[in-house]
Parts: structure tokens; C-alpha cells; sequence
């Protein structure tokens, strides 16, 4: 029993002396981040997907000067994620809560509503 409580005693001192005060004083880098301008419209419930080396951002909610919600079911791609390329409306209807992937060099959509009025 004394074995015993001298291993306990003995794991207990090398615990806690094993925990550094250098551990608390571990600085983290807070990430930084840069508003930049971009051509893309704003846009809500929409999939952005990366693809051949672009940003795809496909669908999603728009809000017009009036309030009203309007989905779209437009295209846009960028190689920097600041400039984007306008491809057109997509061949299905406008629609948002959506998802795309990547799937054998193709991208899929699945998905999504269009509750505009």
C-alpha cells in the first residue's frame, strides 16, 4: 500500500510539474482580413465551389432597392475572388438553399426553392 501511495504522490509531482506557465502565455495570431471591391452582386443562399482553378458562385437571393427578394439563377466565376466573370443565367431555374459539387470534372447542382412571389 505504501508502493503505491508513493507511485500515486510521485505521478501527481511529475504532473504537475510537467505543465509549463509558458502555456498560458501562448499568443495567437488573430486573422486579418481585407474588404476589397468586387464586381459580384451581393448575393444570399447561394454556392460558391472551387473549379479548374476558379471561384464559381452559382444562385442565391438578391435583394432589389425595394426590399423585395428576387432568386436568381446566374453564373459568375473569378481566378482572383475579386474580379468575376458574368456567364449568363445557368440551364435551370432561379433558385437559392442549393447545393453544388464537383463531381468527375463537372459541376452539380442539386437542389434548392425559389419562393420569390
Amino acid at each position: 500500500m505504501r508502493k503505491l501511495n508513493f507511485l500515486v504522490a510521485l505521478f501527481v509531482i511529475v504532473l504537475f510539474y510537467s505543465c509549463s506557465d509558458d502555456d498560458n502565455n501562448r499568443t495567437t495570431a488573430e486573422p486579418t482580413f481585407e474588404k476589397v471591391a468586387t464586381n459580384l452582386p451581393k448575393l444570399a443562399f447561394h454556392q460558391s465551389v472551387v473549379f479548374e482553378g476558379k471561384i464559381w458562385v452559382i444562385g442565391g437571393v438578391t435583394r432589389l432597392t425595394n426590399g423585395q427578394e428576387v432568386y436568381t439563377n446566374g453564373i459568375y466565376s473569378s481566378n482572383d475572388g475579386v474580379t468575376f466573370t458574368n456567364h449568363g443565367n445557368g440551364p435551370f431555374s432561379e433558385r437559392g438553399y442549393h447545393q453544388v459539387q464537383v463531381l468527375n470534372n463537372k459541376l452539380w447542382l442539386f437542389g434548392g426553392v425559389n419562393a420569390s412571389p
